[in-house]
């Protein structure tokens, strides 16, 4: 039994994971060697919160170290510079605000923010290598966590931000306490995350960046929604990304069956161009892989 990283109440498993799966996958699909993140361990428990439905893995050992996020900054799109989330929550920014992105990256979206809408902006980044171009660029940037930046910035900012960031999260509660903290009452907090319902595409369980050490929580938009009653924030919207990427929602299924039922595996491959014209028939059931909680401080 496991600690929710939310509420730090008790909380069950309520799946499991082949660590010697993951581990292959890993080194095959990425490139990266993540043995050691797993010693002594052959299954991989998943854990979750039971007053929010968010999942998550435990120990927090298991989260990616800076060596292991460098190895991932070769990776084609890891660092894109305009996402899908930028975009949701462009609109939402209002002019000549003070504005902080925890986990900036390289800084696009900031960059954005201070040359269309006047805005104040601030970022942090741990990442040397990103935290290096957020200084070309000019941006004001800190190495920073935000635990310690909210110690000398109460109620600072008008927006705060973060994108694809909180899956990566093992302390959650004081992350979130320490954001808000940061905010002005009646500002908005902005948070992205992979859409897991439970799983990513709605079946998807193994996606390796999906598991530690690089993701260690699992949210949703019943997940997002809930933090409100732990935390002094009311939901403006919720927005879930639309599905487009058919091509790897079928090769991602071929993988979990490969490994949960590989029995079906070849019937799988034999009607599979049926199934990718019933994909694109029903494409608007199948939620898309992000989901954006905007929230006001309240």
């Amino acid at each position: 039994m496991a600690l929710s990283p939310v509420t730090n109440h008790p909380s069950n498993v309520v799946d499991s994971f082949n660590v010697k799966e993951i581990i292959s996958g890993y080194r095959k699909d990425i490139g990266i060697d993540v043995s050691h993140y797993f010693t002594g361990i052959s299954e991989l428990p998943l854990f979750e919160c039971p007053d929010t439905k968010m999942r998550f893995f435990y120990p927090p050992s298991l989260a990616g170290d800076g060596k292991f996020y460098t190895s991932l900054e070769d990776l084609s799109g890891y660092y894109n510079e305009w996402r899908w989330d930028h975009d949701k929550a462009y609109p939402f920014i209002p002019h000549s605000c003070k504005v902080l992105d925890i986990g900036c990256g390289r800084g696009s979206f900031l960059e954005k923010l201070k040359n269309e809408k006047n805005c104040l902006v601030h970022g942090l980044e741990l990442n040397p290598s990103a935290f290096k171009v957020l200084q070309q660029k000019q941006i004001s940037s800190q190495m920073q966590t935000i635990e310690d930046h909210s110690l000398a910035n109460k109620e600072h900012y008008n927006v705060i931000t973060f994108f694809q960031v909180l899956e990566h999260i093992s302390s959650v509660r004081t992350f979130l306490e320490s954001a808000i903290k940061c905010l002005k009452p009646g500002g908005l907090l902005i948070a992205a995350v992979p859409h897991n319902k439970p799983y990513m595409f709605g079946f998807n369980k193994y996606d390796w960046l999906n598991l530690p050490p690089h993701h260690m929580g699992w949210w949703n938009d019943e997940s997002l929604q809930n933090l409100t009653k732990f935390f002094p924030l009311e939901t403006i919207q919720i927005i879930i990304a639309d599905f487009r990427d058919y091509n790897n929602y079928l090769k991602t299924k071929a993988i979990n069956l490969k490994i949960l039922s590989p029995g079906k595996l070849k019937w799988f491959k034999i009607t599979r161009p049926i199934k990718k014209i019933w994909i694109q028939i029903i494409r608007d059931k199948i939620p898309g892989v992000f989901v954006m909680a905007v929230y006001k401080k309240i």
